[in-house]
């Protein structure tokens, strides 16, 4: 994988989790045969507000990597480590607070 393959995964990251305080963790899955980037973003509890604070950073990052396809999900930890709450032990932890 190159690094122009790697960059804009872990920006996503980084931008969603910088952007929205509430963010506790942002897991990612990259498949670059694909170009699909799975991204779940942890929050502590469902949040209309912060929720839409965190689509709104997605659509901007759906609109800067046209070449990219995405699937975002937000899933609230409810107290439980962000760990916990990523089912796919494949997900890989690009950004905690």
């Amino acid at each position: 994988m190159s690094n122009s393959s790697i960059a804009p995964p872990l920006d996503v990251a980084l931008e969603i989790g910088r952007a929205v305080e509430q963010v506790q963790a942002v897991f990612l899955a990259f498949t670059e045969n694909e170009k699909l980037l799975t991204v779940l973003t942890i929050v502590p509890e469902r949040d209309r507000s912060v929720c839409r604070r965190v689509y709104t950073i997605e659509q901007q990052i759906i609109d800067r990597y046209p070449e990219f396809d995405f699937a975002f999900s937000v899933l609230a930890s409810n107290g439980r480590e962000p760990r916990e709450v990523v089912e796919d032990p494949g997900m890989y932890q690009a950004f905690s607070r």
